[in-house]
């Protein structure tokens, strides 16, 4: 116990005296390799899990978290903070210090959005823009507001998104707490949602304008991160040596940040699948797998990277290795509520079991991936790929 380990001395005053001296070593979590990082932190959450139990040591603890998580979420680490912050939220309410009662509440919000749990993530982001508003301070109303447009951006309700990213960039106008940083934060969000709906060319701009923003500030991860964005809208575009060519920068600029590399990875390996270069997509997504390995999971880049390893195995005609992957990243869709995702899955493991002689099976995966989509006004194309697809398939039995 805490006690027995600490009982020679002030808790209170040691535990105090931890805490300020951790707050000088907290950028460790960006070099740390992974067992490192994982004993940090260990040590960290646990110092902070102790003090909430002392009211005169919450603040202090929670500024330490605050401080350590950023340097987290770079590294794929991000969920081993959400009990954490769980205890904290409970610890500073009604405490007397609002503004890191608004701070928790985000991240914590945050913390369940990366695990695609969104409707407690939007609960965590309103319960923090209330008291941003009897606070009456721009920069947590804009830090709010924009962590509400990235919510709402992955329920996919992009007009309530775009509203809230707007307000933010409003509010951060009033401030004086870094509004050119915010300002490549809420472009790059606005990028992401119209490049969500297809308007390639509106994102193009809101990406640009993030990368000059996040170049001017010295930001190489956001960079990183800006890159990425449009190396997306030049393989929507059909633009795929520019899409290599953003993505490769994408890689230099993030470094050895593990949460950042995977999805440039997935990227990179999707456009082999574009080129039809199978081999070498299936190594890039094996790569992205591993580093997945490294992190705390995040359940949507499980999913996407474990559908597009069956795609490439389907495609390479592994057909027992593309089953076999298949049916797990159905599992991980299924959990994500994500039907039209779980639909495309659906319709490779139907492929690869048609392939290896399973036709009954292949013919219940057309099924049920038709079933999925069958009430969705926007999936009619895609509705009609997968009848066209069963009706070969039972014409041949």
């Amino acid at each position: 116990m805490m006690e027995s380990i600490e009982a020679v001395g002030d808790l209170n005053k040691m535990m105090g005296n931890r805490v300020r001296r951790l707050h000088k070593h907290v950028e460790i979590l960006t070099t740390a390799d992974p067992e490192e990082l994982l004993r940090w932190l260990d040590r960290l959450t646990v110092l902070v899990q102790n003090a909430c139990r002392y009211p005169e040591l919450v603040p202090t603890a929670a500024d330490l978290a605050l401080e350590a998580y950023p340097h987290s979420e770079r590294r794929g680490a991000s969920a081993y903070w959400q009990p954490t912050f769980n205890l904290l939220r409970h610890a500073l309410a009604g405490s007397g210090h609002p503004t890191q009662e608004v701070q928790v509440l985000n991240r914590l919000g945050q913390q369940h959005r990366l695990q695609s749990e969104l409707e407690p993530a939007l609960s965590h982001h309103q319960e923090a823009l209330n008291l941003a508003y009897h606070l009456e301070e721009s920069q947590w109303l804009a830090q709010t507001n924009w962590h509400l447009a990235e919510a709402y951006r992955f329920q996919r309700q992009f007009d309530l998104a775009r509203n809230h990213a707007l307000q933010a960039w409003q509010f951060w106008q009033e401030t004086d707490a870094e509004p050119e940083r915010w300002r490549g934060a809420v472009a790059n969000t606005l990028g992401i949602i119209a490049a969500s709906q297809k308007d390639y060319e509106t994102a193009a701009v809101y990406f640009e304008q993030a990368r000059a923003t996040h170049l001017q500030l010295n930001l190489p991860i956001e960079v990183g991160r800006n890159l990425l964005n449009l190396g997306w809208v030049a393989m929507e575009q059909k633009e795929l040596e520019r899409a290599r060519v953003c993505y490769e920068m994408a890689l230099e600029w993030v470094g050895d940040n593990t949460a950042d590399k995977i999805p440039i990875l997935n990227n990179i390996g999707s456009l082999y699948v574009a080129q039809e270069q199978y081999q070498q997509a299936l190594q890039t997504f094996y790569e992205a797998e591993h580093l997945l390995s490294q992190t705390k999971i995040q359940p949507l880049r499980q999913a996407e990277v474990t559908h597009n390893i069956a795609y490439a195995l389907l495609n390479l005609e592994q057909w027992e290795q593309a089953i076999a992957v298949a049916q797990k990243a159905a599992g991980y869709w299924e959990a994500l509520a994500e039907p039209v995702q779980l639909s495309s899955l659906l319709s490779i493991l139907a492929r690869a079991s048609a392939a290896h002689g399973e036709r009954e099976e292949a013919l219940a995966s057309y099924d049920r991936a038709l079933a999925l989509v069958e009430t969705l006004p926007d999936q009619q194309k895609w509705r009609q790929t997968l009848q066209e697809w069963r009706q070969a398939l039972s014409d041949n039995l």
